[in-house]
């Protein structure tokens, strides 16, 4: 295999910025101080979104630069978990409910700020599918649209996101129609379905190599053609995310939760593994190669 060199890289050595034990150093010990306040100022009621982006971040980072396993892998949890916990709490609004982050429990009774969009409920399906967490897989799989956002200025393309989210649901439903799933994303891909033209460009680099790859997952021809796929969503995904200097570092720039999660069902399934390396897809989280849960110190034990 080979490792192909990721943006992050590329663009640090293209400004001249060296990546030493120092600039490590730093970068893990501001982020984990980031983590700290995301901690601290978590509960059970409020707008559970605000810090995804810098435990996302971290992930990033920790996977760019090298971080431990054991940290690496004890953010992956805490990600999903801050990506599970607003979704169910959406769909539980009114009700007492207990959610987990970490090693904490935080209870009261749901609220919801209407912001969640279906990308919010993709990354959470992504982490779920990527840790093999049935129990969220199950929930996740129970909700449709109805725990997005109403406010139809975040809502986007609805009837494509939703096309989206039943073919994803559809990997997990006995007796799904598939072709008829994958025929309403060829109808809800057309660009009459998106309100200008940066939303369908973003639908076109980030959601549909990725629908196309679960097709050739699912597809009698996999084993030719699943390589070709793999390496499209992922050049079409750092496409996305090297436009502009802004783009570079982005939190979700570093490393591709859907694609992960459909390589991660492909193995799991089909035995199928990528034939290079790289981080925006790490193999550890393809392969399942994760540390026993109550092996993982908290984040907040780590200090460089």
């Amino acid at each position: 295999m080979t490792l192909q060199l990721h943006h992050y890289i590329t663009v640090h050595n293209r400004l001249g910025y060296v990546i030493d034990s120092e600039t490590k150093k730093r970068n893990f010990n501001e982020k984990i101080q980031d983590w700290q306040v995301t901690y601290q100022s978590y509960s059970a009621t409020g707008s559970w979104s605000t810090y995804f982006g810098r435990v996302q971040y971290l992930l990033g980072i920790g996977q760019l630069l090298d971080a431990p396993q054991a940290m690496r892998q004890r953010t992956l949890i805490n990600l999903e978990q801050m990506a599970y916990n607003p979704i169910y709490m959406v769909a539980h609004v009114g009700q007492p409910v207990t959610v987990t982050l970490e090693h904490s429990q935080f209870t009261g009774v749901a609220e919801t700020d209407d912001t969640l969009m279906f990308n919010n409920w993709l990354n959470a399906f992504s982490l779920a599918l990527i840790l093999r967490n049935t129990e969220h897989m199950q929930v996740l799989h129970g909700l449709d649209k109805g725990v997005f956002a109403k406010n139809t200025a975040v809502l986007g393309p609805l009837d494509f996101y939703c096309a989206f989210m039943r073919l994803l649901k559809g990997l997990f439903t006995p007796g799904a129609d598939l072709a008829r799933l994958f025929g309403d994303m060829i109808t809800y891909s057309a660009p009459n379905y998106f309100y200008d033209e940066d939303c369908a460009n973003a639908a076109y680099h980030l959601y549909l190599p990725v629908v196309e790859l679960v097709g050739v997952v699912l597809s009698s021809e996999r084993e030719t053609r699943y390589q070709d796929a793999y390496t499209k969503a992922l050049e079409t995904h750092r496409a996305w995310f090297t436009r502009t200097d802004m783009d570079h570092f982005r939190p979700e720039s570093l490393i591709s939760l859907p694609i992960t999660a459909i390589a991660s069902y492909c193995y799991h399934q089909y035995g199928l593994l990528p034939e290079f390396e790289t981080d925006y897809t790490p193999l550890w989280m393809i392969k399942g190669e994760f540390i026993p849960e109550s092996e993982l110190p908290p984040l907040t034990s780590y200090q460089f």
